[in-house]
């Protein structure tokens, strides 16, 4: 039975505490230091990048540049009225680089119920979804080997995140470079064997839209973050990089970027082929139409199961998952992390 496990950010939030949910990501939350692990992400005052970027957004609130009425509303609210800069960065792209540096992970040694999943989905072909933006399963598969050595003499060999596959074309990727084109010729079949598939991109992505080429890195090697704030152009065409990071959107808006557009065909393709679909920590929120669409159009005749975990899966959480796939589903009224635990496989390379 190949299994799909849909994650949203309650599933992250379950596994690390301080990682915030979409209740956090306001203006006014984002504005307040006390939510960033370390104050000096913030402090950037360098001569090329400019002034800290709180006291930038604090003064343009103090001018009116940006209305103090949207500083409680919802952050996809938010970027709706702050058009995009010309240019050099503006406000929308100071937002995005604050909501970037709030859901930037360290994660302190492996999350040993999480490695295991990881690790059984990839012998099983199964997949995973998910509409967050953070790298948290990307990091524990950095900390994961894959069972392969770079040589011989070295007994240390290519990392679990070799086995990402993110759903997107190699044709809107750069060439691979000799690192990872070696971890390639080691791995095998190995190679981009656990489909990934980020519907609203990553924090650690970016791009260049006139190139048409992405760094879809699982960990910040190509600078996401500072191509959200203007400062890394692409290596190509020196033009300014922009992040492959979007908000909860309408269906009709999925086919406005390239990257995001191919991940969510791939998703339709996957969910129609998969038996089971375990959702964890994703309430199926009226207002996301686009994913409520997906879900809809990719309940067929092979799906047997939904299971749904959150701690408040009997109440409205659950009747929102049976009014869509009525008897297939069966609620777990416990976290992910309790989840993971209580069916944690034992695995061996």
């Amino acid at each position: 039975m190949r299994t799909a496990y849909f994650l949203g950010a309650g599933a992250s939030y379950s596994l690390l505490p301080n990682f915030p949910l979409s209740r956090d990501l306001t203006i006014e939350r984002l504005l307040d230091r006390r939510n960033y692990a370390q104050e000096s992400y913030m402090a950037i005052e360098s001569q090329e990048r400019g002034p800290d970027v709180i006291t930038e957004l604090r003064e343009a609130v103090a001018s009116g540049r940006l209305p103090a009425e949207i500083l409680g509303a919802r952050l996809e609210d938010v970027l709706d009225r702050l058009p995009p800069a010309e240019g050099v960065p503006g406000l929308r792209e100071r937002v995005l680089y604050l909501v970037m540096k709030r859901l930037t992970l360290t994660v302190d040694g492996s999350l040993g119920a999480l490695s295991s999943l990881l690790w059984n989905a990839q012998r099983a072909g199964d997949l995973f979804l998910t509409t967050n933006y953070d790298t948290l399963l990307e990091w524990e598969l950095g900390l994961m080997g894959a069972g392969f050595q770079w040589s011989p003499l070295d007994a240390v060999g290519p990392d679990a995140r070799y086995w990402l596959d993110w759903g997107v074309p190699a044709s809107l990727e750069p060439p691979l470079d000799g690192r990872d084109a070696r971890a390639k010729q080691i791995l095998g079949a190995a190679w981009a064997s656990l489909p990934i598939l980020k519907l609203h991109g990553s924090v650690s992505w970016s791009g260049c839209p006139t190139c048409n080429l992405y760094d879809l890195d699982p960990l910040f090697k190509d600078g996401a973050t500072d191509s959200i704030g203007g400062w890394l152009a692409c290596k190509r065409c020196q033009r300014l990089r922009q992040p492959v990071f979007v908000p909860p959107v309408h269906r009709k808006d999925v086919a406005s970027h390239p990257v995001i557009r191919a991940i969510w065909d791939r998703a339709q393709g996957e969910l129609r082929r998969t038996n089971r679909i375990v959702f964890a920590g994703f309430s199926l929120d009226p207002s996301d139409t686009a994913v409520r669409s997906l879900l809809e159009e990719t309940n067929g005749p092979n799906l047997q199961a939904v299971v749904v975990v959150d701690p408040a899966a009997e109440g409205e959480i659950g009747d929102r998952f049976r009014a869509l796939y009525g008897s297939k589903v069966s609620l777990r009224s416990e976290s992910w992390a309790a989840f993971l635990e209580s069916h944690r496989p034992i695995h061996t390379a």
